[in-house]
């Protein structure tokens, strides 16, 4: 299953947000939210790419378990 993971990283007044948006290969778009608030952008970053991947694991063992 092939997806692309787009981290959205914003600066606030207390940091750096980050949410996330996947597109599957069906071309669907699932988005997370914001996932939390973090002191660095890369940390943010670094986050939102980490929560990507372990939702389309999630994901594929989900439908893999229909």
């Amino acid at each position: 299953m092939g997806a692309t993971i787009f981290p959205l990283i914003t600066r606030n007044l207390s940091g750096f947000s980050a949410a996330v948006v996947i597109a599957d290969a069906n071309h669907q778009r699932r988005g997370s939210g914001e996932l939390g608030v973090f002191k660095t952008k890369l940390e943010a970053y670094r986050f939102a790419i980490t929560y990507g991947k372990l939702e389309i694991e999630r994901q594929r063992q989900v439908t893999l378990a229909a």
